[in-house]
Protein backbone atom coordinates (compact mmCIF):
# COMPACT_ATOMS: atom_id res chain seq x y z
CA UNK A 1 0.00 0.00 0.00
CA UNK A 2 2.83 2.39 0.88
CA UNK A 3 4.49 1.74 -2.47
CA UNK A 4 1.25 2.73 -4.26
CA UNK A 5 1.05 5.87 -2.17
CA UNK A 6 4.65 6.76 -3.02
CA UNK A 7 3.88 6.28 -6.73
CA UNK A 8 0.90 8.63 -6.45
CA UNK A 9 3.08 11.21 -4.68
CA UNK A 10 5.72 10.99 -7.39
CA UNK A 11 3.11 11.41 -10.14
CA UNK A 12 1.65 14.41 -8.30
CA UNK A 13 5.11 15.98 -8.21
CA UNK A 14 5.59 15.41 -11.95
CA UNK A 15 2.19 16.37 -13.35
CA UNK A 16 0.06 17.84 -10.56
CA UNK A 17 -2.53 15.05 -10.83
CA UNK A 18 -2.62 11.29 -10.33
CA UNK A 19 -5.01 8.36 -10.17
CA UNK A 20 -5.08 6.51 -6.86
CA UNK A 21 -6.53 3.00 -6.81
CA UNK A 22 -7.55 1.76 -3.36
CA UNK A 23 -7.46 -1.86 -2.15
CA UNK A 24 -10.96 -2.46 -3.63
CA UNK A 25 -9.85 -1.20 -7.04
CA UNK A 26 -11.83 2.04 -6.77
CA UNK A 27 -10.07 4.84 -8.64
CA UNK A 28 -9.88 8.40 -7.35
CA UNK A 29 -8.41 11.44 -9.04
CA UNK A 30 -5.91 13.17 -6.75
CA UNK A 31 -4.71 16.68 -7.58
CA UNK A 32 -2.09 18.97 -6.16
CA UNK A 33 -3.64 22.24 -5.04
CA UNK A 34 -1.70 24.91 -3.13
CA UNK A 35 -3.35 25.66 0.21
CA UNK A 36 -2.53 28.38 2.70
CA UNK A 37 -4.24 29.39 5.91
CA UNK A 38 -3.76 32.15 8.43
CA UNK A 39 -5.29 30.87 11.64
CA UNK A 40 -6.37 33.63 14.01
CA UNK A 41 -7.54 32.60 17.45
CA UNK A 42 -8.97 34.72 20.24
CA UNK A 43 -8.65 33.76 23.89
CA UNK A 44 -11.78 35.89 24.49
CA UNK A 45 -12.82 35.77 28.15
CA UNK A 46 -9.74 33.64 28.98
CA UNK A 47 -7.37 36.43 27.80
CA UNK A 48 -6.67 37.62 31.34
CA UNK A 49 -5.29 34.19 32.26
CA UNK A 50 -2.86 34.10 29.31
CA UNK A 51 -1.82 37.75 29.66
CA UNK A 52 -0.98 37.07 33.31
CA UNK A 53 1.08 33.99 32.35
CA UNK A 54 3.04 36.13 29.88
CA UNK A 55 3.68 38.49 32.79
CA UNK A 56 4.94 35.69 35.08
CA UNK A 57 1.74 35.63 37.15
CA UNK A 58 -0.87 32.94 37.71
CA UNK A 59 -4.55 33.88 37.69
CA UNK A 60 -7.36 31.54 38.62
CA UNK A 61 -11.12 31.60 38.95
CA UNK A 62 -13.05 31.61 42.20
CA UNK A 63 -16.74 30.91 42.64
CA UNK A 64 -18.62 34.01 43.83
CA UNK A 65 -21.25 32.05 45.79
CA UNK A 66 -20.75 32.58 49.54
CA UNK A 67 -21.53 28.94 50.35
CA UNK A 68 -19.13 27.58 47.72
CA UNK A 69 -16.06 29.74 46.94
CA UNK A 70 -14.37 26.90 45.01
CA UNK A 71 -11.05 27.95 43.40
CA UNK A 72 -9.90 26.80 39.96
CA UNK A 73 -6.34 27.13 38.67
CA UNK A 74 -7.71 27.37 35.13
CA UNK A 75 -10.09 29.92 33.59
CA UNK A 76 -13.74 29.15 34.34
CA UNK A 77 -16.73 31.38 33.61
CA UNK A 78 -18.96 29.50 36.02
CA UNK A 79 -18.39 27.21 38.99
CA UNK A 80 -18.56 23.53 38.14
CA UNK A 81 -19.81 22.77 41.67
CA UNK A 82 -22.77 25.14 41.98
CA UNK A 83 -23.04 27.00 38.64
CA UNK A 84 -22.45 30.49 40.06
CA UNK A 85 -20.30 32.99 38.11
CA UNK A 86 -16.60 33.16 38.94
CA UNK A 87 -14.20 36.04 39.46
CA UNK A 88 -10.48 36.36 38.73
CA UNK A 89 -8.04 35.90 41.62
CA UNK A 90 -4.25 35.83 41.92
CA UNK A 91 -2.83 32.40 42.70
CA UNK A 92 0.51 31.59 44.36
CA UNK A 93 3.34 30.51 42.08
CA UNK A 94 4.21 27.61 44.40
CA UNK A 95 1.99 24.70 45.32
CA UNK A 96 1.43 20.97 45.03
CA UNK A 97 0.63 19.36 41.70
CA UNK A 98 -2.14 16.77 42.00
CA UNK A 99 -2.77 16.02 38.33
CA UNK A 100 -2.06 17.25 34.80
CA UNK A 101 -3.22 16.85 31.23
CA UNK A 102 -1.12 16.43 28.11
CA UNK A 103 -2.76 17.60 24.87
CA UNK A 104 -1.42 16.40 21.53
CA UNK A 105 -2.25 18.13 18.26
CA UNK A 106 -1.00 18.10 14.70
CA UNK A 107 1.55 20.64 13.58
CA UNK A 108 1.13 23.16 10.77
CA UNK A 109 1.87 20.38 8.29
CA UNK A 110 -1.53 18.86 9.15
CA UNK A 111 -3.63 22.07 9.13
CA UNK A 112 -4.77 21.48 5.56
CA UNK A 113 -6.28 18.12 6.55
Amino acid sequence: MYEKFREVQEELERSGAAIFRDHDGVESLVIRSPYSINYIHSYAEDSEFFLALADGKLRGSQCTAKKCGYVYATPRGHCMECGAPTKWIDLPLKGRLHSWTTCHFGSEAFLKE
